[in-house]
């Protein structure tokens, strides 16, 4: 156990007196997050940052038209008119948070005093529709006042003159809507919430909320993986041989080298993550301790696959490239610099092979959905099962070599 400490602590040694470290490891990864995260704040449907919603106008008269005119002016939601069945595809597919549908009498009930209810399908998992139920509130209030004064002027005269015929009553109400201003004591509109059917993996993220735990599942992977260079150097130059025929257990030598790059990445990890949770307002903090659990599993994951390449790299520089195309290719596909939600159905099952994917599935779990430990049991099962295959074939090449 003594020389797998020494060898843990002169392989951090090494690591931290080469000045590329602190910028590679510390550095880039802070102002990555920080850059992606801005750009990606703004992103939203045209580039609007608002959120996005589907309207389907089942009505079309002048009070579905005043509702649809107010959700022009929100700051908060923007939306798109589409039918009924394209609105819940794009629901299924989280194209938009949140389906909102004006019944076919909309107008006509709340014309004749009756109350009208306004639908809203969502799933259960996105909060952000709950948020959105309060966002749509100042429309409701305004198709509120406008229905209440256009029907108190259309009773009151009535009261002095009966209307010829419906088509003059009708062009009086409209006539009203466009003069309403008095405030209204109760909202007579109702919003009623149904769960929308099927399961969905979640609303895509974008901001920091996606940036932060993207760019940490990129760079630790990157970090942890170019521990190969340093092995393979140590395998060219002798230095591993070497120590191999000192009195120190070779497990404790190998264990010493992975378990010094572990380490290095655990501390990046842990910076970027208070980055992400201080400066950034990311909720890293709702479980602790599925947090670390769920870090240093991908970390072993990592560490193991960085020991796997160093045994088919024969040089640093094909170390170095093998890592950097590994990062090109596990992180964006794992959904890292990506939501997974917006590719097609067969890409998402596929990549359930990579780590990554496990890694960024249990931190967006941790950090929007509020989940714990028992909830990110099986990403951390599932990449401990990754550690373990890329660390026996890489201890069967290493022997082998």
């Amino acid at each position: 156990m003594k020389h797998l400490l020494t060898i843990t602590l002169n392989t951090l040694k090494i690591d931290f007196s080469q000045r590329g470290t602190y910028i590679s490891v510390f550095v880039l990864p802070l102002i990555f997050t920080l850059v992606i995260g801005v750009a990606g704040s703004g992103l939203g449907m045209g580039g609007d940052s608002r959120v996005p919603l589907a309207l389907v106008d089942q009505d079309g008269g002048p009070l579905a038209q005043a509702f649809t005119a107010a959700l022009d002016e929100s700051e908060e939601v923007v939306y798109v008119a589409v039918d009924e069945a394209t609105a819940m595809q794009y629901l299924q597919d989280m194209a938009v948070v949140m389906v909102v549908i004006l019944p076919p009498n909309f107008t006509t009930d709340l014309q004749n005093g009756h109350g009208a209810a306004i639908t809203l399908h969502y799933f259960e998992m996105n909060t952000l529709a709950i948020a959105m139920r309060e966002a749509i509130q100042p429309a409701v209030a305004r198709v509120t006042r406008t229905a209440l004064s256009a029907q108190i002027s259309l009773e009151e005269a009535e009261a002095l003159r009966p209307f010829a015929d419906e088509a003059e009553r009708q062009i009086y109400f409209e006539r009203s809507l466009e003069l309403a201003q008095e405030q209204a004591a109760t909202d007579p509109i109702g919003v009623q919430l149904v769960m929308a059917e099927g399961e969905v993996s979640a609303n895509p993220v974008m901001g920091f909320a996606s940036a932060s735990p993207g760019q940490l599942v990129t760079w630790l992977l990157f970090t942890l993986m170019a521990g190969s260079v340093a092995l393979v150097s140590e395998r060219k130059d002798g230095t591993l041989r070497r120590m191999m025929s000192t009195p120190a257990p070779r497990w404790a030598i190998l264990g010493g080298k992975l378990l010094g790059r572990l380490a290095l990445g655990m501390l990046q990890a842990a910076i970027l993550i208070l980055f992400g949770q201080f400066a950034l307002g990311v909720e890293w903090g709702n479980a602790p301790l599925a947090m670390v659990t769920l870090t240093i599993c991908f970390g072993l994951a990592a560490t193991a696959l960085g020991m796997l390449i160093s045994t088919f790299a024969r040089s640093e520089q094909q170390a170095s490239t093998m890592s950097l195309m590994g990062m090109f290719l596990l992180a964006p596909l794992g959904g890292a610099w990506f939501p997974l939600e917006i590719t097609p159905k067969a890409l998402q099952n596929a990549v359930q092979v990579f780590p990554t994917t496990w890694a960024m599935r249990g931190n967006l779990d941790l950090i929007l959905r509020g989940k714990g430990l028992a909830d990110v049991l099986l990403p951390c099962a599932t990449l401990l099962g990754f550690a373990a295959l890329f660390f026996i074939i890489g201890l069967w090449r290493f022997r082998r070599d």
